[in-house]
């Protein structure tokens, strides 16, 4: 699954996710690119069960990120909210598991 996100920038910033298992996992990937060059990225992550995880991750020189999620294993079926910023751009999407 292949999930792209709604950008809130000047510029063209892009983030996707997608949603792999790997072995007894099943882990979201976000991949992003144009967004500011050496710079951090957050990724907050959060459902409407009160459930919240925050992800930072730097970004290459050309402004691309690739970073791996775990989905924990006690997670709840359902809709899950993600907000990306690096202080300048931002992008969300929802998801579900």
């Amino acid at each position: 699954m292949i999930f792209s996100f709604g950008i809130k920038s000047a510029y063209s910033t892009t983030i996707e996710l997608h949603i792999v298992p790997i072995s007894i996992w099943d882990v979201v990937v976000f991949e992003g690119k144009d967004w500011l060059g050496y710079d951090v990225v957050k990724i907050i992550i959060t459902n409407e069960d009160g459930f919240r995880d925050t992800l930072k991750i730097k970004t290459t020189h050309d402004g691309e990120l690739v970073v791996p999620w775990i989905i924990p294993s006690d997670a709840s079926s359902g809709n899950y909210f993600v907000f990306a910023t690096d202080r300048v751009n931002n992008a969300t999407t929802n998801f579900e598991i």
